[in-house]
């Protein structure tokens, strides 16, 4: 019998790390930190955009592989979906109102959704239906930086949920277009570091 523990392998090291990511986010935001909470997130976008060209670097066994699948999706739901709900009710200046709290809702659910949805659809089908996890937390994240008025938030979140479940198909990028979404969590960074 096969445990937990004997599938921990390093072709996961770069989902640990935006798993590790997404915590420091979380724990920037609950200190009031929304900036240094956007940064974390943005590096895991990276993190993201790679782990699993990391993982394809090792040889590895069915399970292993299913075992990474799974992680990749529950690393993203804290990272992706959690922790820039977090960052919003961080940046609320007089704590959430109730439409940024039921709106902040709707991101969880439908990021959580949209990632189990990925899990069973993933072999399937080719590139990604509905709005990636790691697209919608960075619209999201860019939001906060750029433009972190209360209705501008308001407005990408319920954009971004819809998004996530919306039906359509989005391309997988490859070549320049990879290096192109890559830039922009490095640009969001780049951007906070000079404000600070």
């Amino acid at each position: 019998m096969i445990s937990a523990a004997a599938t921990i392998h390093p072709r996961n090291a770069v989902t640990y790390l935006g798993l590790l990511l997404g915590f420091a986010a979380t724990l920037a935001a609950l200190d009031d930190r929304p900036s240094a909470a956007v940064a974390a997130i943005a590096l895991a976008a990276v993190a993201d955009t790679f782990d699993g060209r990391f993982a394809r670097l090792f040889s590895s066994t069915p399970a292993r592989e299913a075992v990474g699948g799974q992680l990749d999706s529950l690393s993203d739901a804290c990272t992706f979906g959690l922790a820039p709900v977090l960052c919003v009710v961080a940046a609320a200046p007089a704590g959430p109102s109730l439409f940024i709290a039921a709106a902040a809702f709707a991101y969880l659910a439908a990021t959580v959704t949209r990632l189990a949805f990925f899990n069973v659809t993933s072999e399937s089908t080719p590139g990604f239906i509905g709005l990636p996890a790691p697209v919608a937390a960075l619209c999201l994240a860019t939001t906060l930086t750029v433009a972190p008025d209360p209705e501008a938030i308001l407005t990408v979140m319920i954009a971004s949920a819809i998004g996530m479940v919306g039906p359509w198909r989005i391309p997988r990028p490859s070549g320049a277009g990879l290096i192109a979404f890559a830039c922009w969590p490095v640009a969001l960074v780049l951007t906070l570091a000079l404000r600070s």
